[in-house]
């Protein structure tokens, strides 16, 4: 994965993936003077809206970033979830670069791949349970990947171990720094823990920009979730004017705000690598709105060896968290896999009062060969003495007994536009609407 055999071709580009950004919000930001380096971005770019033109669960990030990275509809490239970047049907663009023998630093895409052929850098999203981030970020991606799956236990790299290789890698006075207010902050107001996620921009940043330095790729991509994971669960607290039933704030402030400005903050440090030769642009994907219809709650199993002997399910399949409360169970052969999904199908909830839609059914499930992919379905509030049942015995189990509510409740969903903006003499371009599928062309042609 070194740079050897590059072709000198000056034009480089380096995409900041600010994941379900907002395009009217950051029009409001910009506007009312918290977003000066998105503002000086535009003045000096042209500016686009994208379309991702799907709904429903077409309409999730680990489909539109496979579009943004391949030029192609979902429908094309045929990856509707995380970890089947593999299958995908077309050629991202950085193994496309590889071809004409041009070196690329992939940091954190999501639902990404490579091929063998692939020439640079390499770090999987923090979901990827397939692909191989390259040897020089092996440490680096275990640590961070246990953390942001909330299971630091299962980290086979000490916080030692990771110190160490921050400390070799671009570690920044800013991010110590950054680190240390938060760490104290919490300690103050435990309620601004939800902060921590933008500390991880920062790590991330560091190690990205020491890497950038050192390889001067031709293509460049930097992805993260912090104002993503923040709309969904605490749009509310920030824009209650939002919501017509009313909000009962429980935190000061203005979450959305934060993760805004602290967004605007990193894309300040990336301006700072542009030149002649780098072009800077931004992609979101796609973005969100507020979610008013109730309150939309989130159940993980609260542990997963009891979730197999209570509902006796049977195999002995490992266990992979995903995001929230998706999970993967992992069978060692297609049959057990199959007898798992008609068994699990037949777990129902009493009342369908627990759903958004759909059926009364517990689980939500697919299967991928001998992988299960499965959550809780349930997503408003489960009373305390409520029990599902098995539909062929009948025999109940309590609730909370098999599920705990995680803290996240959903006040943002998906919405399909979002902002491309890429740095441009011809700024006449001003919020054009382009279906998503052409970013990946824009972004080729840009780089020569």
């Amino acid at each position: 994965m070194g740079p050897n055999n590059m072709k000198l071709n000056d034009k480089k580009i380096i995409v900041a993936e600010f994941n379900e950004l907002v395009p009217h919000l950051v029009e409001k930001l910009m506007n009312e003077g918290h977003m000066p380096n998105f503002r000086k971005l535009a003045n000096i770019s042209s500016c686009h809206i994208t379309d991702a033109q799907q709904i429903g669960e077409g309409l999730n990030p680990w489909i539109q970033w496979v579009t943004v990275h391949t030029g192609l509809t979902p429908k094309e490239h045929g990856v509707y979830r995380l970890n089947e970047a593999k299958n995908c049907e077309g050629k991202y663009i950085w193994d496309k670069l590889s071809k004409d023998g041009e070196y690329s630093l992939i940091f954190g895409s999501m639902n990404g791949c490579i091929q063998d052929t692939f020439i640079g850098t390499y770090l999987p999203d923090p979901w990827d349970k397939v692909t191989k981030p390259s040897d020089n970020l092996q440490e680096y991606f275990e640590f961070i990947r246990a953390y942001v799956q909330g299971n630091p236990n299962a980290s086979k790299v000490s916080p030692v171990q990771f110190l160490k290789f921050m400390l070799l890698n671009g570690l920044s006075l800013k991010t110590c720094y950054k680190i240390a207010k938060q760490l104290i902050s919490e300690k103050i107001d435990s309620k601004k823990k939800w902060k921590r996620a933008c500390l991880l921009d920062w790590i991330q940043l560091d190690v990205f920009r020491s890497l950038y330095k050192k390889n001067s790729p031709k293509l460049s991509t930097i992805f993260s979730n912090s104002t993503a994971h923040v709309q969904h669960t605490l749009w509310a607290e920030s824009f209650p004017e939002d919501f017509p039933n009313g909000v009962d704030k429980k935190m000061s402030g203005n979450p959305m705000l934060d993760a805004y400005k602290n967004h605007d903050e990193i894309l300040g440090e990336i301006l700072k690598l542009k030149s002649e030769n780098v072009d800077i642009a931004i992609c979101t994907a796609l973005s969100q709105q507020p979610y008013t219809k109730n309150t939309k709650c989130f159940y993980r199993i609260s542990n997963f060896n009891k979730f197999l002997a209570k509902l006796n399910v049977l195999g002995a399949p490992s266990y992979l968290p995903v995001m929230a409360e998706q999970f993967y169970m992992k069978f060692s052969n297609e049959a057990d896999v199959q007898k798992a999904f008609e068994h699990l199908s037949k777990f129902e909830m009493p009342d369908s009062k627990y759903f958004y839609e759909g059926s009364n059914k517990v689980f939500s499930m697919s299967i991928e060969q001998t992988t299960l992919h499965i959550k809780c379905r349930c997503s408003t509030a489960v009373e305390e003495t409520i029990s599902f049942f098995h539909v062929g015995t009948k025999e109940e189990y309590a609730f909370y007994d098999m599920f705990y509510l995680m803290d996240d409740q959903k006040t943002g969903v998906h919405h399909p536009h979002g902002l491309f903006w890429i740095t441009d003499s011809n700024t006449g371009s001003k919020n054009e609407i382009i279906p998503l599928e052409k970013v990946h062309q824009k972004i080729l042609e840009k780089m020569g």
